[in-house]
């Protein structure tokens, strides 16, 4: 009787385990969604900030080419590889 109590004790934890071990795997659908959807607005966002200080820089640049120089400063150029002076700060 004893022996067949502990075969009923055993297999019901074992049961327990593996009906719990859903819980053990990575984010869920919604999370993995939710998660997918916060990247492509970041993506998003950046491109739309670095559209607005391309149009910004070419603007002040009076519609010439412009030399990246830092992460919201640039100097304007001038013909093939000259540069004016002006160094201008854009704050997005």
């Amino acid at each position: 009787m004893m022996r067949h109590t502990h075969n009923w004790l055993l297999a019901t934890l074992i049961a327990c385990a593996l009906s719990a071990s859903y819980l053990l795997d990575g984010p869920s659908e919604v999370q993995a969604a939710q998660a997918s959807a916060a990247t492509v607005a970041d993506a998003q966002l950046q491109a739309r900030q670095t559209a607005r200080f391309d149009r910004a820089a070419r603007r002040l640049c009076e519609g010439g080419e412009y030399l990246l120089i830092g992460r919201a400063e640039f100097a304007c150029t001038e013909g093939a590889g000259g540069r004016k002076v002006l160094s201008v700060k854009v704050a997005l």
